[in-house]
């Protein structure tokens, strides 16, 4: 037709242009919109509404919206279209704009149902209630379409009773609107509404479709209840297909989340028709459940199979478990992959790689990458306040909480907020992690075990144990998390006693300690009952190694038992800076043993760490003043360490309390770095108990320009002056110590 240069009849046009909007061949849609001017048909509604419908399904909305406004003679059709291409291309306040425009006469029940999908994607409850309105004063008021689009948008506005309302006032259901009932209370977190609603509908006789097994599938995944997610399975089974490769899908994810492995590869190995989710949702339910290398070889052999080709989500779910096995190499070659290929790396690429470089500890190349990503969602905050947190840098990962809640404006979600507190409780932050806790109660947000866990542990953290009894007696379902927080906020705060008494409850309450809480426990327990504690461990199955074998040797030398404390490290398979530092510190007051453990501690080839060497510093003070202070020159000189204020604060202690006064100044006047107020006070201390005033002056200022409040200051130089009978004078005092 073309190469005769016939032009097509409008009814061809019509058609060709329909195939054009749902292959979305723009191109040749231009070529026909052309052919329709070359004709004059282009002011046809009928051709003009093809031909709008095809610009908006090709993403040409500007072109839509030219076409649409140039026509004189606009239909009813022509109004929904327009509507259909702005809500289509993400522009639903335009499509709601429209509407208003749109003579009430003209409107139908495609332009309702419409409106009511721009509502949704606005969320705008307020103008969903207005078009609901408008629907009960139409002929459309009884539709079961209409209906189950205003029940639909109510759950996605987040107003589930409404959308309860709104259904029972149907005169008349269907499974669709079943469906849309079910799925407004599932996802707005209320799985037992969900449930309650498809029991109703069972009830009712209306027979469930593919959509309603999906429904009851993520029911059954938020419940965590397994014995459903069989029991829906067994009924899509007895369907007679297995119920089609999207179910399958969804069954296999199910069971990953639900930690069955074993039923998710049975599903997998069934299915007639695997496709691309089908291999990424078995990849991922071993990554889910720490099979990551499963997840690996599954990979591999999807590659060697040559069926089907990874996509995006394939790549993200294989990184995930690189990062979990801490296999950087290998994480590496499959982001290179990714990139050599045809895919545009996308955001969800690019934070399953910042988690993998935060995992780690690739900081910088975490940063790098979630610098790059231009349209930063919550996943992608999530992974890199994560990496901040496993590096050991809180500060930045409460700056970036910060921007992502009030520069960027993106929602934290239980994730964000669990990281943040975590990172409050590091830097023992109480404003910020109270701040935190208020935002979460605003938010609405119901504190899961990992948030009131996590919450718990920052209260103990920071010293305000009421408010951490009270999120921990208020949590429904107690594990062995919780449990071990509780222990570890009593222990820090002193109350062996109490930690002991929770110890007691979680095993009351059949419930297992794992290696943290025992941890917890050691530091808690009282000497007579170390014995006991370590054989529970031992029957536990656990081994007296890395962090729990180094809480152990903490526990023995606490309790005065160094031997055991010395039987329990020499059988440690693997010792670390901490494990040797404890160590270090029991034996501390036993000057040889405590430099031989150094010289062990060097031949294994441990970097001594600031805590260890003040530990060494007091060893060495049994051997003298002299021996310490030459220790403190050969931290520089022969362990390349510069001295911390920790170690010029212990040094200046133990000059002190020696009585060599002079030199302990002259130490703190040497420092490099600023004295913060411990060395000055330590100082001070030393005066009055040597009855040295011009040293105690010198002292008091350097405490005041410190903490310019500090009544300690005052009162030291106080007693001594009345001591020696002199009369005060020291600058820059607070008036309401000297008098004023």
């Amino acid at each position: 037709m073309e190469e005769r240069r016939i032009l097509p009849h409008r009814t061809t046009l019509v058609s060709a242009i329909s195939a054009c909007a749902s292959s979305g061949n723009l191109a040749r849609g231009r070529q026909l919109h052309a052919a329709a001017i070359a004709r004059r048909l282009d002011r046809e509604t009928l051709l003009a509404n093809s031909l709008i419908a095809m610009y908006g399904k090709c993403h040409s909305l500007a072109e839509a919206e030219r076409l649409f406004h140039s026509l004189e003679r606009k239909d009813p059709v022509t109004w929904n279209t327009m509507i259909g291409a702005f809500t289509h291309n993400g522009q639903p306040r335009l499509a709601v704009d429209l509407y208003a425009r749109m003579g009430s006469g003209d409107r139908n029940s495609v332009t309702f149902l419409g409106v009511l999908e721009a509502c949704s994607a606005l969320g705008d409850l307020d103008l969903g209630r207005t078009v609901d309105s408008s629907i009960a004063g139409s002929e459309w008021r009884d539709d079961v379409v209409v209906g189950t689009a205003v029940v639909g948008m109510y759950g996605r506005c987040r107003s589930i009773e409404e959308a309860r309302q709104r259904f029972d006032s149907m005169p008349v259901k269907n499974v669709v609107s079943w469906n849309a009932l079910v799925t407004s209370y599932a996802r707005n977190g209320h799985p037992c509404g969900a449930l309650r609603a498809l029991r109703e509908m069972d009830l009712d006789g209306t027979k469930l479709n593919p959509v309603t097994f999906l429904l009851v599938i993520e029911v059954a995944t938020q419940l965590g209840s397994l014995s459903l997610g069989r029991s829906i399975h067994l009924r899509i089974t007895r369907g007679g297909d297995g119920g089609g490769t999207r179910l399958e899908n969804a069954l296999i994810s199910m069971y990953g989340k639900l930690e069955n492995l074993e039923e998710s590869l049975r599903v997998f190995e069934v299915m007639a028709n695997k496709d691309v989710v089908s291999w990424t949702a078995m990849i991922t339910a071993y990554a889910q459940n720490g099979h990551e290398r499963l997840a690996l070889e599954l990979y591999r052999r999807m590659e060697l199979e040559k069926r089907v080709r990874p996509d995006r989500v394939t790549y993200a779910a294989v990184l995930g478990a690189c990062s979990g096995l801490g296999d950087l190499s290998t994480g590496k070659e499959i982001y290179a992959r990714v990139c050599s290929s045809d895919f545009d790396v996308d955001a969800a690429l690019k934070t399953s790689l910042v988690g993998l470089y935060g995992k780690c500890h690739c900081l910088e190349d975490a940063k790098e990458v979630f610098d790059s990503i231009s349209s930063r969602d919550r996943l992608a905050y999530n992974a890199m306040l994560a990496a901040y947190a496993q590096n050991g840098h809180p500060d930045d990962a409460l700056n970036l909480y910060r921007q992502m809640m009030d520069l960027e404006g993106v929602e934290p979600t239980d994730t964000s907020f669990a990281v943040a507190l975590m990172a409050c409780t590091a830097l023992k932050d109480l404003v910020t992690g109270k701040s935190l806790h208020g935002r979460i109660q605003v938010a609405g947000i119901k504190l899961d075990e990992v948030l009131a866990t996590t919450l718990v542990g920052f209260y103990g953290e920071v010293g305000s144990l009421e408010e951490a009894e009270r999120i921990f007696e208020q949590m429904p379902v107690k594990d062995v998390f919780s449990y071990s927080a509780m222990i570890g906020a009593y222990s820090q705060n002193g109350c062996e006693g109490r930690a002991m008494t929770i110890y007691a409850e979680m095993d009351q309450q059949g419930i297992k300690p794992d290696e943290v809480a025992f941890i917890s426990v050691l530091s808690a327990c009282s000497s007579n009952l170390a014995t006991e504690v370590h054989t529970e461990i031992v029957h536990a199955g656990f081994e007296a190694d890395g962090a729990l074998g180094t809480a152990l040797v903490c526990m023995y030398a606490k309790s005065g038992n160094l031997e055991e404390s010395r039987r329990i490290f020499g059988a440690m398979k693997s010792r670390d800076s901490v494990s040797w530092t404890a160590m270090i510190s029991a034996f501390a007051r036993h000057g040889c043993e405590a430099k031989l453990l150094f010289q062990g501690m060097a031949l294994d080839g441990i970097d001594a760490k600031g805590s260890t060497l003040t530990s060494m510093l007091v060893s060495y003070s049994q051997s003298g003043v002299d021996a310490a202070r030459g220790f403190f020159v050969a931290m520089q000189g022969d362990f390349g360490t510069c001295p911390a204020a920790e170690h010029y604060s212990c040094l200046v202690d133990l000059l002190a309390r020696s009585g060599r006064v002079g030199e302990a100044k002259e130490l703190v006047d040497s420092m490099p770095l600023e004295p913060d107020f411990v060395p000055w006070m330590t100082l001070l201390g030393a005066c009055k108990t040597h009855g040295d005033l011009e040293q105690a002056k010198s002292a008091a200022r350097g405490v005041l320009e410190v903490d310019s409040h500090s009544p300690g200051a005052y009162l030291v130089l106080s007693t001594l002056c009345s001591g020696w009978g002199t009369k005060l004078e020291t600058p820059k005092l607070p008036f309401y110590y000297s008098g004023g």
